[in-house]
């Protein structure tokens, strides 16, 4: 949207709390107990079986924070609270009233606003009110904000907007029309939705949830080792951002000792020995055949393809590549981003990001990290 329109109607909600205080009125709603009933249907967006765990929870448009205060007022223990504004005014006083909350002041629809991700983003009152703005600047604005809001929402995402089948409508409100809304949330976002308008008031809430929720999927990710294991680590962390659990695959046939602790998304195919006090970190590949002599230590984004051998007591930093028939003496340290050659030999500690090959093997001019493969 250009030119920023929909500041207007941050500047209506200061006038509001410079005019009324830290009150409702101080945020546009009129009745304090209808105020309290869009507080109970916002985090009823959270699905019965997270209520019994720990959920993060971003209160966007958060005003003076009257949600985290009801939260407190109804003994909600399991939502850790959160709030965004695009009002410093209201930012400030939110800070003031409960400075251990983690607050955030900005327009996310900045290119270089940055959130982290939550299992659920609530936005109460964000869309009630157009103020001066047109019917199609005002839905131009809720629909870019949504596609940004919805892509940091783990689970749920909750909102309200005045309802079309009203008596009158206000010139200054933003009735949005459900078949309108739904047609938007089918194309641009998901079916997985609920629209509520069943307590009272003259508006709806809708819910919206993501089709793959973390909190009931789970992600296995294995991927080739292109640019030094770097691209599976950014699929990797990607992953881990939209708080997925990452499982690892270790086949039946692969015989690994008891209490050798396996990262998150390793792949370990069948004839791997995993001899004991051995550690494996996250997002690791040990295609078929290699064996891990006891001692060692295998650091994150790390693959191995077949037939290698790894003597005792040896280190193997992140981002190593292992091609087939590769030897390593006991007790040698493999640097960050070593990449040994297949049939390789390597009776040394190698150097970051170096290229090894022979017998006994030895580094070439080019780094790994400059290779295409």
């Amino acid at each position: 949207m250009d030119n920023k329109r929909y500041l207007s109607i941050v500047s209506h909600y200061e006038a509001c709390l410079e005019r009324h205080g830290d009150t409702h009125l101080g945020v546009d709603w009129p009745k304090k107990e209808d105020a309290e009933t869009r507080y109970k249907v916002m985090l009823e967006v959270i699905r019965p079986e997270d209520r019994a765990r720990t959920v993060r929870l971003l209160d966007f448009g958060c005003g003076a924070s009257h949600l985290y205060e009801h939260i407190i007022e109804q003994g909600i223990q399991n939502i850790v609270y959160s709030g965004l504004d695009l009002s410093e005014k209201f930012v400030r006083l939110s800070k003031d009233k409960f400075p251990a909350n983690a607050y955030y002041c900005v327009d996310l629809l900045d290119d270089a606003a940055v959130i982290p991700s939550f299992e659920y983003i609530v936005m109460n009152g964000v869309f009630t009110e157009k103020g001066p703005l047109t019917f199609d600047d005002m839905f131009s604005y809720f629909t870019q904000l949504l596609r940004k809001v919805f892509a940091h929402v783990k689970v749920g995402l909750a909102f309200n907007v005045m309802s079309k089948h009203v008596d009158w409508e206000r010139d200054d409100l933003f009735h949005l029309p459900f078949d309108m809304l739904a047609a938007f949330l089918k194309q641009e976002l998901t079916r997985n939705f609920t629209i509520r308008n069943d307590y009272g008031l003259y508006e709806y809430t809708t819910y919206v949830y993501q089709n793959y929720s973390p909190a009931d999927f789970w992600f296995f990710a294995p991927m080739s080792p292109s640019r030094m294991n770097r691209l599976r680590e950014s699929v990797y962390q990607q992953i881990k951002e939209k708080g997925y659990q990452l499982i690892s695959y270790v086949s039946s046939r692969a015989t690994v000792f008891p209490g050798v602790p396996i990262g998150d998304n390793c792949f370990i195919l069948e004839d791997n020995t995993i001899q004991p006090f051995t550690s494996i970190g996250n997002n690791v590949v040990l295609w078929s055949g290699n064996h891990i002599g006891h001692h060692s230590v295998i650091r994150d984004h790390v693959s191995f393809t077949s037939h290698v051998v790894l003597s005792g007591h040896c280190i193997v930093e992140p981002y190593c590549f292992f091609g087939v028939n590769a030897t390593i003496r006991d007790r040698i340290h493999i640097a960050e981003g070593s990449l040994i050659a297949m049939s390789a030999s390597v009776t040394r500690d190698t150097e970051p990001w170096g290229v090894y090959k022979g017998n006994p093997a030895k580094k070439g001019e080019v780094l790994s990290k400059d290779l295409n493969f």
